[in-house]
């Protein structure tokens, strides 16, 4: 006994009867109907897709266009030109060149700044080494003097003439003879020092010119008998 797989039918003799009846059997072919609508509606269902797939890429190309038309692309940059009329090439310096070049100077090195800057030293005052010499005004005959530090005195106001002349023929206004006046030039020189006083020197100098120039002045006068 055999059985139709599609139908459960089995009043078949054998197998020979159950392959000629299937392709005659409606329940196959209501399967077969039912299985090419389900196919049918898959493949309707695929080309929905695909079309609107195709459709939603044709509006992106649409809209692309448009962006493209609506900004125009940049012009390329002008090539500039040599004097030979060739376009400028980029010049790179050779390896022998390279090597001939200079290697470039070490970085510099900036140390930190101080956190407390030092006090600048005291400029040491040239002025306070060198000495203040006090010169006073000079005299009706251009005589003037030089101290090395301010006097409390002038020492020339009580020297009197008498004490200045080495000479007798000098008289004194008031009748003083050529002796006491030789007495009184010798107590009033001052005692000797073993310094010198450049000043007294110039004083001393001076003296000596006003008399060799009174003795020349009285050489020069007439004696009458």
């Amino acid at each position: 006994m055999a059985i139709c797989p599609y139908c459960k039918r089995d009043d078949f003799t054998g197998a020979h009867a159950v392959k000629s009846h299937i392709p005659k059997c409606n329940k196959r072919k209501n399967r077969g109907a039912q299985s090419s609508a389900f196919a049918a509606r898959a493949l309707e269902r695929e080309l929905t897709a695909a079309r609107k797939a195709a459709e939603d890429a044709a509006e992106v190309a649409a809209m692309d266009v448009q962006m493209d038309f609506d900004e125009p692309p940049r012009p390329p940059s002008p090539v500039r030109l040599g004097p030979s009329g060739l376009p400028d090439r980029v010049r790179r310096p050779t390896r022998k060149i390279i090597d001939m070049m200079p290697a470039p100077p070490p970085p510099v090195i900036i140390p930190p700044p101080n956190s407390q800057p030092q006090p600048d030293p005291p400029a040491h005052n040239a002025l306070e080494c060198t000495r203040r010499w006090v010169e006073i005004k000079p005299n009706a005959h251009g005589v003037y003097k030089v101290y090395a530090n301010r006097p409390t005195h002038d020492p020339d106001k009580s020297v009197k003439l008498e004490q200045l002349c080495e000479t007798d023929e000098l008289l004194p206004t008031d009748g003083t003879a050529p002796a006491e006046l030789s007495q009184q030039r010798q107590v009033a020189q001052p005692p000797c020092s073993t310094w010198k006083n450049p000043v007294h020197s110039v004083l001393e100098y001076n003296q000596q010119a006003i008399v060799s120039s009174l003795r020349m002045s009285l050489s020069l006068v007439p004696v009458w008998d």
